[in-house]
Order: structure tokens, then C-alpha cells, then sequence
């Protein structure tokens, strides 16, 4: 039930950010039904409440999950002892097991496709944020409402 509850709170609190972005974002590419049609009032007393909500959750989850990924991780482990004794995470691991994390059980030979991909996705990552801080005019066109 606890877990519920709290699955139903996150969903409540993080759906007005979410659809404050894609308003955002249509108003940036170009696309003015947003403002038009009112669904974007940033002093609308439901997302002072929400962002209160979310700031308070990122105050309260935040810094226990540092203290678990950096502050108390292990970087490095001969035997991996330190890990087991560790309240932390261990980062060992992945220096250790990358090509099972990347690459799962796929042969060697056959990495390079693997490779590939992630080149592309890295490739095209970097262009779209690239587009994206040098202004809407490099990026894909809007589709504006008739």
C-alpha cells in the first residue's frame, strides 16, 4: 500500500513539470497553441504547490543517493572485499565487468556492431544539443497549427 501511495505522489508530482516542458517546447519551436489555448500559466497556484512538492523530494532523495554513488562507494577493489563490506556502491564492478555491461554475452568478434551503435547514439546525441543551444532555427522545424 505504502508503495502505491507513493507511486501515485511522484506521478501527481512530476506530471505538471512534464507537461510544463512540452509547452515549453512547443512555444520554442514555434508553436503558439500553448499560450493560445492557456496551458501555460507559470503562476498558476498548482505548480507553486508541485514545484514545492518536487523540491522537497529532491531534497530528501538527492542527498541519500550521493552519500550511496560517491561518498560511500568503493572505486576500486583487488578482491572485492571492500565491496562486500561496503555501505556504498561499487564501482569496481563496472571498471571490471564493461564489456558484459556493454555488450552482454555477444561474441568479441562481434563487438565492433556494437560499437556502432553506440557511436551513432553518442553522434546524434551530440548534434541534437547541439541544435538545440544553437537556437530553434537549426533544429527541426515546428509543425504549426492551421
Amino acid at each position: 500500500m505504502e508503495a502505491a501511495l507513493i507511486n501515485v505522489l511522484m506521478f501527481w508530482m512530476l506530471t505538471t513539470p512534464h507537461e510544463f516542458a512540452h509547452a515549453w517546447v512547443a512555444m520554442r519551436l514555434g508553436d503558439d497553441t500553448p499560450v493560445v489555448e492557456g496551458r501555460v500559466d507559470r503562476s498558476a497556484e498548482q505548480y507553486r504547490v508541485t514545484m514545492l512538492l518536487v523540491l522537497w523530494a529532491l531534497v530528501m532523495i538527492v542527498p541519500p543517493i550521493l552519500r550511496w554513488a560517491l561518498f560511500d562507494a568503493v572505486w576500486t577493489s583487488a578482491a572485492g572485499e571492500e565491496c562486500r563490506r561496503a555501505a556504498g556502491a561499487c564501482w569496481a564492478v563496472v571498471a571490471e565487468k564493461y564489456r558484459l555491461i556493454l555488450f552482454g554475452t555477444f561474441p568479441y568478434e562481434e563487438h565492433w556492431r556494437g560499437l556502432m551503435v553506440i557511436a551513432i547514439v553518442v553522434y546524434t546525441a551530440v548534434n541534437l544539443i547541439r541544435a538545440g543551444v544553437a537556437g530553434r532555427d537549426e533544429a527541426a522545424p515546428a509543425v504549426k497549427p492551421s
